[in-house]
């Protein structure tokens, strides 16, 4: 994932170096010497279309690469912060009252998490995989309150699977998102992954 990160912001910068300038070339190109009004016409429609696509695509790729310097981090965190709680809590050592503590204070670290990524905007490109992060959140979060109250057994297996399912797919859609940026990235610099 992370070199996956790496590598986009490699090919990020060479994409907006070598989108300025193409810009400037054509810029400083001026092809209004050398053709009728009728080809200018074309011309400028044609390098207009080129041009928009092209700011289109830097605006959507900083976008999510703005998006990405803030839910990361958080993501990482809430991770870390988490960890040994999961790890107490799955002990098969671990009492079922000392199972409670940490069901409740990772039941309280979810939802603090979940209330850290709602204070971010994902862009439109990220929209799916955030959703699906945050229904993960949220199914954590039932899964906890649920074994607090002693649910059975059965019943907080089906939770913790759709939390799965939503997790998995979350990282898909954002393995989705690299791959759509690396490919094009690649493509606009001739560059082979």
């Amino acid at each position: 994932m992370m070199r996956k990160l790496i590598i986009i912001l490699i090919m990020m910068t060479i994409f907006i170096l070598s989108a300025g300038c193409t810009l400037q070339k054509s810029i400083d190109n001026d092809p209004k010497e050398n053709f009728s009004k009728v080809d200018l016409v074309s011309y400028s429609k044609i390098e207009n279309d080129k041009v928009n696509q092209e700011e289109q695509f830097e605006i959507q790729l900083r976008d999510f690469y703005n998006f990405s310097k803030k839910f990361f981090p958080i993501l990482n965190g809430h991770v870390d912060g988490i960890s040994q709680l999961l790890e107490k809590f799955n002990d098969q050592n671990t009492t079922f009252n000392d199972k409670i503590i940490c069901s409740w204070m990772l039941c309280e670290k979810y939802e603090r998490f979940s209330d850290d990524l709602k204070q971010i905007d994902p862009p439109e490109e990220a929209l799916k995989a955030y959703q699906l992060i945050l229904s993960a959140i949220s199914k954590r979060i039932l899964f906890f309150k649920e074994f607090e109250k002693g649910t059975n057994i059965d019943s907080l297996i089906e939770i913790e699977k759709e939390a799965y399912y939503y997790e998995e797919n979350f990282w898909e859609e954002i393995d989705k998102i690299y791959d759509h940026y690396l490919g094009k990235i690649s493509k606009e610099n001739n560059i082979s992954i």
